[in-house]
């Protein structure tokens, strides 16, 4: 049932109720609590607290995270890289903490960033640098939220597995941990909507983070973001200070069947070990003991999508500078495939008609004034979330 259901409503985007059609025929299984779901308006309502939360988050981290308080070694794309150009100067902002144009305004004042460089040094000729970001922004984090965790999160509460173990959520480098924040509280929508009886699985959330110094930040933040009644049952995202790729990271990777990767591997790895990275991946999510990929799928979760990051990757390593989509397609064979979801859809029902909505989650009639940038900022919106890919995992070796 969660495959029928997570292929058929993450096609809605916003919404987990099932049609009629769906509560009378199929699966036998999908008959309790199919009412109970919540609606396309219900989930909107419901963003507007997560971005509350987030915006509380926020104010916290950058209380305790000043820009570049935290030294992260890096490892910058080659030229290869259609998401980067390493002629030109580049600064590392987070758009989860700095998410406006007047953020950035405030640290170029400060001296710690810089919108343009000198292009012929002595000249007024410039041009803009690269602000890189390695989080979510507050828009992402609601679409990943309610568009790709929740169908399936309230499909896995609803469909108890034999051995009773939960539905597990795993961020791969989680940082400071608002992924790991967003999806608590996607969980708890979850397991409210169906009620103590329509959820017969829980849902955890963890983290696996190798800085040292962010999982420290993140597991403060989350002890003073998550509710207090959940903090007083322990039900608080865990951070995991390991490397994905040793012992206890693989585990991880092997247990989960939510895995969200953000842009994990690019800047962290010279381009050799990102391939030997990813093959660790795909092998680590094909292991399982005993899971049905009908009944029990894996979710995967990339950003940018395995196409694009992998045909990076190949033309990096393979001595020519190319890569062919037929490399590309042979290394997900029989590994994943991929969820279409409709992202106009989902933008759509979070703006009024005639209207459009801002990267801060208001929405505007059309006579704001915001004109020609209004249209550009919401192509730019629906192009990061088209790049926000879901996959499910279709092979599945059993473990040894």
């Amino acid at each position: 049932m969660l495959r029928t259901y997570a292929e058929t409503h993450l096609l809605s985007a916003a919404s987990a109720r099932p049609a009629a059609s769906d509560k009378e025929g199929g699966d036998s299984g999908d008959e309790e609590g199919s009412d109970s779901e919540a609606a396309p308006d219900d989930v909107v309502a419901w963003e507007a607290g997560l971005r509350a939360t987030l915006g509380g988050a926020r104010q916290t981290l950058k209380a305790a995270v000043p820009y570049g308080a935290v030294a992260e070694k890096l490892h910058r794309p080659p030229a290869t890289s259609a998401l980067f150009d390493p002629s030109v100067p580049s600064y590392d902002v987070d758009t989860f903490l700095f998410p406006d144009d007047e953020d950035v305004d405030a640290l170029c004042d400060s001296g710690l960033v810089s919108r343009t460089f000198c292009a012929k040094c002595g000249s007024t000729e410039t041009k803009p640098t690269q602000l890189i970001s390695h989080s979510f922004s507050e828009e992402q984090l609601c679409f990943l939220a309610s568009a790709l965790l929740y169908p399936c999160a309230v499909a896995a509460a609803k469909a108890p597995v034999a051995d009773g173990r939960p539905f597990r959520v795993v961020d791969v480098g989680s940082r400071l941990g608002v992924v790991l924040l967003a999806a608590h509280e996607t969980a708890l929508l979850a397991r409210d909507v169906l009620g103590e009886e329509g959820a017969r699985r829980t849902v955890t959330v963890t983290g696996v983070e190798l800085n040292g110094p962010f999982c420290d930040v993140a597991r403060k933040m989350l002890q003073r973001s998550v509710a207090a009644a959940d903090r007083r049952h322990g039900n608080v995202p865990l951070v995991v200070t390991a490397d994905i790729l040793g012992d206890v990271g693989r585990q991880w990777l092997r247990d989960a069947d939510f895995v969200v990767m953000n842009n994990v591997f690019e800047w962290f790895l010279p381009p050799a070990e990102q391939a030997d990275a990813w093959a660790v991946v795909k092998k680590e999510t094909l292991l399982s003991s005993g899971r049905s990929t009908t009944k029990d799928p894996k979710f995967l979760m990339a950003y940018p999508s395995l196409e694009e990051t992998l045909g990076g990757v190949f033309a990096a390593t393979d001595g020519k500078g190319t890569a062919t989509d037929a490399a590309v397609a042979k290394f997900l064979s029989g590994w994943v495939e991929r969820v279409p979801v409709d992202v106009d859809r989902w933008l759509a029902a979070r703006r009024p008609p005639g209207g459009h909505s801002h990267d801060d989650g208001h929405s505007c009639s059309s006579s704001c004034g915001g004109g020609d940038s209004a249209d550009s900022e919401r192509a730019h919106t629906t192009e990061l979330l088209q790049s926000m890919c879901l996959y499910r995992v279709v092979g599945h070796v059993p473990k040894v």
